[in-house]
């Protein structure tokens, strides 16, 4: 279900996409290759269009950004977290636009949270500093995915 087409138009359709943008995309990308476009590339083509519609609003991007982390670890073919650290990068950019000075990070408890995690759980970090570094996806984490890319589920949450 994950791979289809309906699934990722209504994921897509709080960005207001919709199956009119699916079959426009669809015809520009199969005259561009000059055979039917997979659906793959018509989703990704759809992402693409999301972030340029949302280019100013990091929370919006946020959300677009894990969309297309959680779409490459779906289909499987590379690593999701560039677009994870993308994601984090543009919500640290709205908490900077609402305010916060700093921001916490938050480990994912459970019996799946690693001892990296756990150690920085709470642990308080000057927003500018996490924008250059982001501290999620925690790069030393020790939890895999499926496909064996790091699968870390920390947050981090605004914070003054």
């Amino acid at each position: 279900y994950l791979k289809s087409k309906e699934y990722w138009l209504k994921e897509l359709s709080s960005y207001d996409i919709s199956e009119k943008d699916y079959q426009r995309t669809e015809k520009a990308l199969s005259k561009k290759f000059g055979e039917k476009a997979k659906t793959s590339d018509i989703i990704w083509g759809l992402f693409n269009q999301t972030i340029i519609k949302n280019i100013n609003d990091p929370l919006k991007l946020y959300g677009i950004y894990s969309l297309m982390g959680k779409f490459i670890r779906v289909e499987g073919k590379n690593d999701p977290n560039q677009y994870y650290e993308l994601s984090t990068k543009a919500l640290l950019q709205h908490y900077r636009k609402e305010g916060f000075k700093n921001v916490r990070f938050m480990a994912s408890m459970g019996e799946r949270t690693c001892s990296i995690c756990l150690k920085l759980n709470g642990k308080i970090f000057d927003i500018e500093e996490a924008l250059i570094n982001p501290p999620t996806p925690n790069k030393k984490c020790k939890n895999k995915n499926e496909n064996g890319y790091l699968n870390c589920r920390c947050a981090l949450i605004g914070s003054q």
